[in-house]
């Protein structure tokens, strides 16, 4: 995939008959590496035999450990040489609002600033974004009104949706 390697490609007005300045832009290159993900059980081989349902607990244990595991690399994986994805809150730029030492209610308010902070950082096209919290943060804006008035009846998060935008729990228990 292609990438700004030091600065990005400047704009700015010329006069008639004033040469133009070369940017500093050059393009670089990020590469993917291929990332695998596993897990063990260990099951009987008379358990199996002795019941059709072993065989079907282990391929669901598996398939929701390496799930989980899939979710962590790509949320906050490290990067490290232990073969985990880079996730994207390891990035280092991902926007942060600060919401305190032990974090912040949320509110409609707080949700327009981290809203913001993407838009800044260039980081939201039109008609793609997302947000993906905790359980417990999509719990409580499932009962949190979106206006002060709590006769509006209109929470935080609707319908998979919050403020115009899908809205995913990290559901991993």
């Amino acid at each position: 995939f292609p990438s700004h390697d030091n600065e990005r490609s400047t704009h700015y007005w010329i006069k008639p008959g004033q040469n133009v300045v070369q940017s500093g832009l050059t393009v670089g290159q990020v590469v993917l590496d291929r990332k695998r993900v596993a897990s063990y059980v260990d099951v009987d081989y008379g358990l199996l035999r002795a019941s059709a349902d072993a065989e079907q607990f282990a391929v669901t244990e598996l398939e929701r450990a390496m799930l989980a595991g899939a979710q962590q690399g790509l949320i906050s994986g490290s990067g490290d040489d232990d073969g985990q994805p880079f996730g994207i809150l390891s990035s280092g730029i991902t926007p942060v609002v600060d919401g305190g030492t032990d974090g912040t209610a949320p509110t409609f308010q707080k949700l327009l600033e981290l809203e913001a902070s993407v838009a800044i950082a260039n980081a939201r096209v039109k008609g793609v974004g997302a947000y993906l919290m905790s359980p417990r943060a999509e719990l409580f804006l499932k009962g949190t009104y979106k206006a002060p008035d709590k006769n509006s009846a209109t929470y935080l998060w609707e319908n998979d949706m919050v403020n115009g935008c899908k809205a995913f729990s990290d559901r991993k228990s």
